[in-house]
C-alpha cells in the first residue's frame, strides 16, 4: 500500500461554526472546488482579490486523528487545467484572513450561503489553549467547534449540504441556518408579528436595513421550511456577553398561515 504521506504536508486543523460573518472582513480572496466523484482529489481555482488565478489538484487523508491529516497539492498550468476539469461536486467560498496567527474566515456562496466557518491551522504546534477566547477577540461568534466531524469538510459539503439542515422528526418542518436569499420570505413575516404589537418592544416602522439589524445581528438565526417555503424563523445567542455568556437567549416568529400546525414547537426543540 503507498505511503500518503511522501509527497505530502501534514495539516493540523482546528475548526468552527460561526454564527455570522464578522463586520470589516479584509478582502476576500475566491476559492472554487469540485469534487470528484469517487476519488478523493478536488481541484481548485484560487482567485485572488488583484485578480491572480492559481488551479490546483489536490488530495486530503486522515493522518490518523480527528484534527490531522496529509494534504499533497500539484499546481496546474492551463492546459492541465482544462485536461482534468471535469464535472463533479462544487463549492464555493471566499476565504478572509484575520488576526496574527492567521485564522482563515470561509464565507460560503451559492447553496451554502448562509455558512461560516473558522479553520486555524495549528502547524507541528501544540495547541492554543485560549484559542476560543482570541476567536472572540477577533469578533468571530463562535457556535460549536466541528473540528474532526467528517459531515463538516469540504467534500461533505459539497456533496451533502449542511449537516444541521435537518426535519424534525414528526413535524414536516426543515430547520436549517438562515442563507441570504431567504431575507425576501423572512422580512413580510417579522413585519408581520411586529405590526401585531403583542409579542416585541420594536418598531414595525423600521427600515429594511434595520430590521435586518435587528434580526440578523449578534445571533445565529436559522429558518423552519415546509414543502420549501420559509414560514417562520428564530434567532438565538449568548443572553450577555463576558459572564452571562452562559446563558441563551431566543426569539421565534412565525407566520400567521403556518402557526398552529407545530413549526414555533420545531423551532424550539431545534434550538433547545
Amino acid at each position: 500500500m503507498s505511503d500518503p504521506s511522501k509527497y505530502a504536508v501534514r495539516e493540523s486543523e482546528r475548526k468552527f461554526l460561526l454564527a455570522r460573518a464578522p463586520e470589516g472582513l479584509p478582502p476576500g480572496t475566491l476559492i472554487e472546488d469540485t469534487y470528484l466523484p469517487g476519488t478523493r482529489m478536488r481541484l481548485r481555482r484560487v482567485t485572488d482579490p488583484d485578480g491572480t488565478v492559481v488551479r490546483k489538484l489536490g488530495q486530503k487523508v486522515r493522518a490518523g486523528g480527528p484534527d490531522s491529516l496529509w494534504h499533497t497539492t500539484m499546481y496546474l498550468d492551463d492546459d492541465e487545467w482544462a485536461e482534468l476539469s471535469r464535472p463533479g461536486a462544487p463549492l464555493r467560498k471566499r476565504r478572509h484572513l484575520v488576526g496574527d496567527p492567521a485564522v482563515a474566515v470561509d464565507v460560503f456562496e451559492g447553496d451554502l450561503g448562509g455558512l461560516v466557518l473558522a479553520e486555524v491551522d495549528r502547524g507541528e504546534g501544540p495547541d492554543e489553549p485560549d484559542l476560543l477566547a482570541r476567536l472572540g477577540d477577533l469578533g468571530l461568534d463562535v457556535v460549536r467547534e466541528v473540528t474532526g466531524d467528517e459531515s463538516w469538510t469540504g467534500g461533505a459539503l459539497a456533496y451533502s449540504g449542511r449537516p444541521d439542515a435537518a426535519p424534525v422528526p414528526g413535524s414536516g418542518v426543515l430547520i436549517r441556518a438562515y442563507r441570504e436569499p431567504d431575507w425576501a420570505a423572512m422580512e413580510p413575516i417579522i413585519r408581520e408579528v411586529l405590526e401585531a404589537g403583542e409579542t416585541y418592544c420594536a418598531d414595525a416602522a423600521m427600515t429594511t436595513p434595520e430590521l435586518r439589524r435587528f434580526w440578523l445581528s449578534d445571533a445565529h438565526t436559522v429558518v423552519a421550511e415546509v414543502d420549501g417555503v420559509v414560514v417562520a424563523t428564530a434567532h438565538c445567542g449568548s443572553n450577555r456577553p463576558a459572564q452571562g455568556a452562559h446563558v441563551g437567549t431566543a426569539s421565534f416568529m412565525v407566520g400567521a398561515a403556518a402557526r398552529g400546525h407545530g413549526v414555533g414547537r420545531a423551532l424550539g426543540e431545534y434550538v433547545v
